[in-house]
């Protein structure tokens, strides 16, 4: 068997020995051998000679092992039939010549092929001489800018029409309304949860795409304040990346959706804060800061945050943003959290856990409420949305199963140069 690789992929790790930095530090310890022993990179163009193949059932997917064996031994990719979390991997070679489209395209994927591998090698030239700390692929991953955090992006920027309708469709107005009871029950009850937010060909597509990036080594774990803090493994991404890098159009649309929800929560958003500054409310006194408006009070982040926690992981009670009363300021510029679910139907709270908790009423507490709070409880499974304003408590239980989440933060930045970085 012969295969042609199309699209460059992340390194792997050999045979079915995981996905994720946890299992690369056990193979490395366990092996004696360090990171660049163990990850082969291979890239657009390079022709693949498959020696054996067999099928995995946990994985649903099929292992090839490659005829030439590099520096640790056999070499092996995962083959699902045509993906790798990042669209078409490999395909057959034709059995005849190829033609001479094709073969411009195989000459520019190997000057592609050239570039990667010189600056890998410059980069551990350097490392060899001690200039650099040393490389690591996972940090080689798509990354928010402290910008992007802070100030955002317009609302209504690259949004086509059906992720507009899509938006109003969960807020339930029609065309040209900025309000509604759903949104008005945002306003004033902080939360907002809508059901079956995708038709179910789409929640499918999602759902598998979302499990495709998972399953691809894209997700890396998270920075944490505090050892223990939360138990997911994550990756920022925006539409582009979404389809083009990662052929998940699905996903790509998901982000785009969000983005509308937020130009279409804007008007509503921008009169409640001109109120509260006319009334004094020292969380709304200090003005819009570009991008922003006073008319449009709220940005976009940029990227999304695709989250997966594994078996037993979870994050502990916490605030994505916080009034802080000695400063006149907030921490940051976040106003509201907007997930998007990407996990089975069947999932069972009783049994799988998992479930974003959020205790309602809780913006001006100091610390966790007491269990004995009032809350709410929202099974993540895949076509359920939720917004909540984002100074309240959150957490997420344990889950005893993966679990995954699209998140996307609206943004309220303000002249105040607020913005202290977290690892939220």
């Amino acid at each position: 068997m012969v295969y042609a690789m199309v699209r460059p992929i992340e390194p792997l790790l050999p045979h079915n020995s995981g996905y994720n930095i946890r299992n690369l530090e056990r193979l490395c310890q366990e092996s004696g051998r360090d990171v660049h022993s163990l990850c082969q990179i291979h890239v657009v163009g390079e022709v693949l000679a498959i020696r054996e193949r067999f099928w995995d059932a946990e994985q649903q997917c099929f292992w090839l092992r490659l005829r030439d064996e590099g520096d640790f031994g056999e070499q092996w990719l995962r083959k699902d039939g045509t993906s790798l979390g990042l669209g078409t991997i490999l395909e057959a070679l034709p059995s005849k010549r190829p033609s001479a489209m094709l073969q411009q395209t195989h000459r520019r994927a190997l000057r592609e092929v050239r570039s990667v591998r010189t600056a890998l090698d410059h980069a551990r030239g350097k490392e060899g001489k001690g200039l650099t700390t040393p490389w690591q692929p996972w940090h080689e991953v798509p990354r928010l800018s402290l910008a992007d955090a802070q100030l955002g992006a317009q609302v209504n920027c690259g949004i086509n029409g059906e992720e507009w309708a899509r938006a109003l469709g969960w807020l339930k107005i029609a065309p040209g309304d900025d309000d509604g009871p759903l949104i008005q029950q945002l306003l004033s009850e902080g939360v907002l949860v809508v059901e079956h937010a995708f038709p179910p060909d789409f929640a499918e597509q999602f759902l598998e795409e979302v499990s495709e990036l998972d399953n691809g080594w894209n997700l890396h774990p998270a920075p944490q304040l505090t050892p223990g803090q939360r138990g997911d493994r994550i990756v920022w991404i925006d539409e582009d990346l979404a389809a083009v890098r990662y052929g998940a159009r699905c996903v790509a649309s998901g982000i785009a959706s969000l983005k509308a929800l937020a130009h279409v929560l804007n008007p509503a958003v921008s009169r409640l804060h001109r109120a509260c500054a006319a009334a004094g409310d020292p969380l709304h006194v200090l003005l819009p800061k570009d991008p922003a408006s006073e008319d449009a009070v709220l940005t976009v982040s940029p990227k999304a945050q695709l989250a997966s926690y594994s078996h037993g992981g979870g994050y502990i009670c916490h605030q994505d943003n916080r009034f802080r009363p000695s400063h006149g300021t907030r921490l940051n510029s976040r106003e509201l959290t907007a997930i998007l679910y990407a996990n089975p139907t069947d999932w069972d709270l009783q049994g799988d856990g998992g479930a974003l908790r959020i205790y309602l009423g809780s913006e001006q507490l100091e610390s966790a409420p007491p269990p004995e709070h009032p809350n709410m409880e929202v099974k993540p499974t895949v076509g359920t949305l939720v917004v909540f304003f984002s100074r309240l408590w959150h957490e997420v239980l344990p889950s005893e199963r993966l679990r995954r989440a699209l998140t996307l933060w609206i943004l309220r930045p303000e002249e105040e140069d607020s913005w202290i970085p977290t690892a939220f």
